[in-house]
């Protein structure tokens, strides 16, 4: 996550998704700036296999999704800028069974 992070600008300590084995559907509602290092999770933008560790420009409206996992079960992505969640206990992780920590303590879902 630390590298993903300086390959869009951030500090290394900013928040990122850790993404285990199946990775999430995203769709970008602004451009932005990502990086996935870590595990190849096969993602694509657009339908475009992306390198990894490496920094990519997705345009507004773009879907990020993961596909099979090839290397590794965990991937790390980072937003230029940094994704918005509380620092709690010095982290922005989440903790799921005690539900704190990065975005109101619980997984992402869908919106």
């Amino acid at each position: 996550l630390r590298v993903a992070n300086l390959l869009v600008g951030n500090e290394e300590t900013d928040a990122g998704l850790e993404i285990t084995i199946i990775g999430p559907e995203i769709r970008f509602e602004g451009p932005a700036l990502i990086s996935i290092c870590g595990g190849d999770l096969s993602p694509t933008l657009n339908g475009t296999p992306l390198p990894l560790w490496r920094t990519i420009y997705a345009p507004e409206g773009s879907r990020l999704k993961f596909g099979r996992m090839s290397r590794g079960c965990r991937a790390y992505l980072a937003v230029g800028g940094g994704l918005d969640v509380p620092l709690e206990m010095n982290s922005r992780s989440t903790y799921l069974r005690a539900g704190i920590g990065g975005f109101q303590g619980r997984a992402l879902r869908l919106g």
